[in-house]
């Protein structure tokens, strides 16, 4: 009676009223909840600046002390240093980091299973009973957890005030709680991008390639489904399908992050797997760190080198090249030149070790001259290397098409030393014109060589032979390859936490782990390490026994 009484009552004002005053309402409602929102979204970013840099809402550092006393401040003191920017946890040897996500400690949404060493698959963390936010408070500020018991003494104690505690709390109850971008209850969505200028051919295989393991692999899965009844939590969690979208860039490299954008809007992927690029990345690189999708391993010469996240590359390309040979002629005993002259294209990927080697070399007092080769002909000299005798060391920065020109117009090289990047010749040294296939040539590789290579990329050619694929480009699509074994091996250790971040955390953690079947010599990740392969070979490739004279050098 009561509650009928006030709505007739609220009906008679709202009448009265007219529209203009349902008008004056209805503008201030969004307003509120903009307002709210934004102290929302404000006090979550004050608790990732203590979570992730160690930074206390008043700007000063955040101060923690371990059970043995130890002091620790600022980023050192910073949760992300254990529990990982994802929340998931990490293992330091047998001391695990538990997560902090939202699910696991609020028992928000699922509940979280994390596999916390993909070493001992039978190791895993279980929910527990949910914190509250003054169980939380309590656990941080005196390292006891919510069952009473004390934490392990490499987890500090913090001095939080309320303002700081409110922060951190609320960013972590939404930390990890839901499916990234491009992920349902039943599929993963994966993009690849292509810039233009590519080979045809070489789109045309990996796309190929990439299709063909997308369909065996939700092929497998769905027989897999139907014929066993009791499943692993491990197969269970990974049933989803997979979806691959192609995003084909289209003019100049300004418009690409538009183009970026547009597509997505429309079909946002859970990650980026290999991609081609002619030139330049940078564009690509920048939207993934912008939107913060894993980017795991396109082939590309010259990879961005920068603090980037969400990155992911096989090796420095090109400037992996350029810093491994800089290092070997300025230490080398024997090698050092007395003059270095470098001949280069104006491709980004060139031009870009061209600086670099010009540089270190010129720290080093060793006086270098730059040539440019284009359309046939250096600038300002016809003959690309004419003037060059033996005190001369000749690096050449160039593609195996713009190395067949420039042996046109000079047959037979000059005594000196010289060195050709395989990056750019792709790898194989049959690449460089016949008549230079003499000593004292030599590659600077970052690929395997020999029976090793031989082993890694057994797998590949097998593979490739089943379905009847060409092999075009040996080195290319052993990375092609890895990155279908190694999503698929990834994905089914990361189980139901379909997190970006995680993704990115769980590939610097078992990279080192897997097969590798890739033209590379090893691969390993650490935090924030963002290349794969740290080093390359100053490789004597034309002498009778080259395999057994490679040496490895990491800048």
């Amino acid at each position: 009676m009561f509650e009928s009484t006030i709505s007739r009552v609220q009906n008679r004002l709202a009448i009265r009223a007219g529209a203009a005053w349902l008008i004056c309402a209805a503008a201030l409602i969004p307003a509120a909840v903009s307002a709210g929102d934004r102290a929302a979204s404000n006090l979550v970013e004050l608790g990732r600046r203590i979570y992730e840099e160690g930074i206390l809402p008043s700007g000063a550092a955040l101060q923690g002390q371990r059970f043995d006393g130890s002091q620790v401040t600022g980023i050192e003191a910073a949760c992300v240093q254990c529990h990982r920017r994802s929340g998931m946890g990490s293992k330091e040897g047998d001391t695990p980091a538990p997560p902090v996500t939202g699910n696991f400690l609020f028992g928000q949404a699922r509940q979280s299973v994390v596999l916390s060493d993909p070493r001992s698959p039978k190791n895993v963390i279980q929910s527990h009973t949910p914190y509250t936010d003054a169980a939380l408070a309590k656990t941080l500020n005196l390292g006891i957890d919510n069952q009473g018991k004390t934490l392990n003494a490499l987890m500090p104690r913090y001095a939080l005030d309320a303002p700081s505690m409110k922060a951190l709390t609320a960013y972590l109850r939404q930390l990890s709680i839901a499916y990234s971008p491009g992920v349902t209850d039943s599929s993963v969505r994966f993009a690849t991008v292509i810039t233009p200028g590519i080979d045809p051919q070489k789109r045309d295989v990996m796309l190929k390639m990439m299709q063909t393991a997308f369909r065996q692999r939700n092929a497998s899965h769905s027989l897999k489904g139907k014929t066993t009844r009791a499943q692993v939590q491990e197969d269970r969690r990974s049933m989803r399908k997979w979806e691959l979208v192609v995003w084909e860039l289209e003019g100049p490299a300004e418009t690409w992050s538009q183009q970026l954008e547009e597509r997505y809007r429309k079909e946002p992927p859970f990650a980026m797997i290999s991609g081609l690029a002619a030139g330049t990345w940078a564009p690509v690189h920048a939207f993934c760190q912008r939107e913060k999708i894993p980017c795991l391993f396109p082939s590309v010469d010259l990879p961005v080198d920068d603090d980037a996240f969400y990155s992911l590359y096989f090796s420095g390309g090109v400037a992996l090249e350029a810093a491994a040979l800089a290092r070997y002629l300025i230490e080398s005993k024997d090698q050092r030149p007395q003059r270095l002259v470098q001949l280069h294209g104006r491709d980004e990927a060139s031009q870009g070790a061209a600086r670099i080697l010009h540089q270190a070399m010129s720290e080093a007092g060793i006086p270098v001259e730059e040539r440019l080769w284009e359309g046939g002909q250096t600038a300002p000299r016809q003959s690309p290397l004419e003037g060059i005798d033996s005190q001369y060391t000749v690096v050449f920065w160039l593609s195996a098409a713009d190395l067949k020109s420039v042996a046109k117009a000079t047959p037979k090289l000059p005594s000196s030393a010289h060195y050709f990047s395989a990056s750019l010749t792709g790898g194989d040294p049959q690449r460089i014109p016949g008549e230079w296939q003499r000593p004292p040539a030599r590659l600077v590789s970052p690929y395997e060589t020999g029976i090793q290579r031989q082993r890694n990329t057994r797998l590949l050619h097998q593979w490739l032979r089943s379905f009847r694929y060409p092999l075009v480009d040996e080195v290319f699509q052993s990375e092609v390859f890895f990155n279908l074994v190694f999503l698929s091996d990834i994905t089914m250790h990361m189980l139901e936490n379909y997190y970006r971040d995680y993704l990115v955390e769980r590939i610097e953690d078992m990279l080192g782990q897997s097969a590798n079947v890739t033209a590379y010599p090893r691969l390993s990740l650490g935090q924030h390490q963002r290349f794969a392969s740290k080093g390359a070979y100053i490789w004597r490739a034309f002498e009778s026994k080259p395999a057994a004279v490679p040496e490895w050098v990491v800048p």
